[in-house]
């Protein structure tokens, strides 16, 4: 089932956020101005010597002064009881008698439309798919430069991934997730292609907008297996994260995702992991993806220990690193 911006809203106000948590916390109420406040020590990391979680009487809202752990109802149910956030709006409805009418996708946008997240005025343009069979016109050979990078041949061929001798460069198809043909993306393979007034990506035709995810046609089935999808900025990622045996990763082609890409995001209904570059800062990213932990769990991978150099992706410096990022440097979204 899917929400409404107004409907999660009335569901995080319909219960006390601190007479629910006095059912598993103790609670001291603060004095004075802030009498609306009720203290304890943090439940979500260890070492709390003095209560630094705090819970807003008036607000409706959460916050831990140590981990910065902090939301409003859902947040805390999501993150007490580890609960994904389906389960944690179910848990609240069966305490409550709210009546909340099914809604359609597309109403998950009425929030992130307020989150920064914004319309492309293109979403909804015709269109014009190419012959299935467009691929048969480049060379299936092995692309030895991306060999090099870590890729292996058969997630090439995954992702039918072929040489043009006419312009010198490696090309790929665009699909959306019913497997019909976009775009044709084509990499150059000139070294001086800025001397020549050549760009390092081009599409063959003209994409209009990103109203698809690069991967999804291919690792729909991975993703619904793990109830998780990676997202990467780069479709180049997606082969690479392929090859290194993570096949559940998405691409939204830029930095900037599009209305079409947050509800086909959203539409998985599964845990998010964002994987941008390093040369998106932190802040700016949390931004951006912030909105998506009222609707599923979310998780960002992110370098804090500079072992990535400025413009790197996260899988740039090869397997290892990629997998201490995952596993050490992968942080939680709380709103």
């Amino acid at each position: 089932m899917e929400y409404a911006f107004e409907q999660i809203t009335q569901i995080n106000n319909s219960i006390s956020i601190v007479e629910y948590a006095s059912q598993y916390l103790e609670l001291r109420q603060g004095v004075g101005r802030r009498s609306n406040e009720y203290w304890t020590p943090c439940c979500f990391h260890g070492g709390d010597i003095n209560p630094s979680l705090s819970f807003n009487s008036e607000k409706n809202v959460y916050k831990c002064m140590g981990c910065d752990s902090k939301g409003y109802l859902i947040n805390f149910i999501m993150q007490y009881h580890k609960l994904s956030f389906p389960k944690a709006v179910e848990h609240v409805l069966q305490l409550v008698d709210i009546d909340i009418e099914e809604k359609e996708p597309s109403k998950i946008m009425d929030f992130l439309y307020k989150s920064n997240i914004k319309k492309d005025p293109r979403d909804n343009l015709n269109r014009i798919y190419l012959p299935e069979n467009i691929m048969n016109q480049y060379t299936n050979k092995p692309i030895k430069e991306w060999l090099t990078e870590g890729m292996s041949q058969e997630i090439l061929d995954k992702y039918e991934v072929r040489y043009d001798e006419k312009s010198n460069a490696i090309v790929f198809p665009i699909k959306d997730v019913e497997h019909k043909i976009l775009a044709i993306k084509a990499r150059t393979l000139y070294q001086n292609y800025q001397d020549l007034g050549i760009a390092k990506y081009i599409y063959y035709n003209s994409i209009g907008t990103n109203d698809f995810l690069f991967g999804l046609n291919q690792n729909m089935k991975n993703i619904k297996l793990k109830n998780e999808v990676i997202v990467v900025e780069a479709e180049k990622g997606v082969m690479i994260l392929d090859s290194f045996g993570f096949d559940n990763v998405v691409s939204i082609s830029t930095k900037i995702m599009t209305q079409k890409q947050v509800e086909l995001l959203l539409s998985l209904k599964c845990n998010i992991i964002f994987a941008f570059d390093k040369d998106v800062a932190e802040k700016e990213l949390y931004k951006i993806i912030t909105p998506f932990s009222l609707f599923t769990n979310v998780q960002y991978v992110y370098d804090k220990d500079n072992l990535l150099k400025s413009k790197d992706s996260p899988y740039d410096k090869g397997i290892e690193i990629w997998q201490n990022l995952f596993n050490n440097y992968k942080y939680k979204i709380r709103e």
